[in-house]
């Protein structure tokens, strides 16, 4: 199950990634917040069935609040289910607080910058994780960290030796500064919350993930609606306050390959739809397990392994020219990944943790 978990999270984040590319070229910078309204809506849906599902296939809970009646799969049911919803409710607020300031800023900032920032992902969880979870990373962890940094950072050279090959099919990206420290507070944010769910998953080790899923999509989804007016200002789509109605009208369209969109858009919205939200649950389900350290390094594995799929033809007009780095890379991140994995105590002991 371990592998397995990696695996997927590595598999997911890739195919996230690159049909993020498609999707927000289709969908342009008009309709950038409704794909994060409507994907957490979808989600919010959707989380919720699963949740009604597995609560219907368990037993009756005992009255008793002081016993606890566990499930198939271990976990809290009845009565003392409430521990989770409030460790849940708990952590919603954190982890809605980065995805929405990221969308706004990811149409005006560089690709390069992004991928650096984003980076810094790993070194903020190792020092967040020290400071507040007492956990001091070995040499070969960070060691391993270090190599995994720097196989990604690779894969971005291709914007610094040729800025013009491969442009997107918007064009060039117009740059605003406060548009990066935007997204660079929005890793900060995110580096915080992987810290403090993995806080709560000590703190309530039976809570599930799809609890604080559900919890957390609210959240955001609550967040995104009070970002909308944001789009008004000319440096996020210079949209009046009466328009926006009609942006989520069209993009409510859209998603039904009506309005002038076509079955492409449909289909790549839903697809996209299906793997965003696996990606974040396991991405959750590795916090849990492992620890929020190996859920940011497992994860920078995806980088050049996106940035060959987007080499490929099987993203048709998305398709790049195929650059060195790429390849490059995928080998300082893999030996890094297996330097944390197979030697350094820390991957050890979530190996051992989770045999079964």
């Amino acid at each position: 199950m371990y592998w397995l978990a990696l695996a997927l999270l590595v598999a997911l984040t890739v195919a996230d990634a690159v049909l993020a590319v498609v999707l927000f070229d289709l969908f342009d910078e008009r309709l950038a917040l409704f794909v994060n309204q409507g994907t957490a809506f979808v989600y919010i849906l959707l989380s919720l069935a699963i949740l009604a599902f597995r609560r219907s296939r368990q037993t009756a809970a005992r009255r008793d609040a002081s016993i606890a009646l566990l499930d198939g799969e271990g976990n809290l049911v009845g009565p003392l289910a409430q521990e989770q919803k409030r460790h849940g409710q708990r952590a919603a607020p954190c982890r809605g607080a980065a995805p929405r300031p990221q969308a706004i800023a990811q149409p005006h900032t560089p690709g390069l910058v992004q991928t650096l920032l984003t980076l810094l992902g790993i070194p903020l969880v190792l020092c967040l994780a020290w400071a507040f979870l007492r956990r001091t990373p070995s040499l070969l962890a960070a060691a391993g960290a270090l190599l995994i940094i720097g196989g990604a950072a690779t894969s971005s050279l291709r914007s610094l030796i040729d800025p013009h090959a491969d442009a997107s099919a918007g064009g060039p990206v117009t740059v605003y500064s406060y548009s990066i420290l935007i997204f660079g507070g929005a890793q900060v944010f995110a580096a915080v919350e992987k810290v403090y769910e993995e806080s709560l998953f000590r703190a309530c080790a039976r809570l599930h993930p799809m609890v604080m899923f559900c919890w957390t999509l609210c959240t955001q989804f609550a967040l995104g609606w009070m970002l909308y007016p944001l789009q008004t200002l000319p440096q996020f789509g210079n949209l009046s306050l009466a328009e926006l109605p009609a942006v989520v009208h069209d993009g409510v369209l859209c998603t039904a390959a009506r309005g002038g969109c076509g079955a492409d858009h449909a289909i790549i919205f839903w697809s996209y739809c299906a793997v965003d939200f696996w990606c974040y649950y396991f991405g959750l389900w590795v916090i849990q397990h492992c620890g929020a350290s190996l859920m940011v390094l497992a994860s920078a594995i995806a980088l050049p392994l996106q940035q060959l799929v987007l080499c490929s033809p099987m993203v048709g007009r998305w398709s790049e020219s195929f650059f060195w780095g790429d390849g490059l890379a995928l080998a300082l991140v893999l030996v890094g990944f297996c330097v944390y994995q197979a030697f350094s105590p820390e991957g050890r002991e979530a190996r051992l943790a989770n045999q079964s």
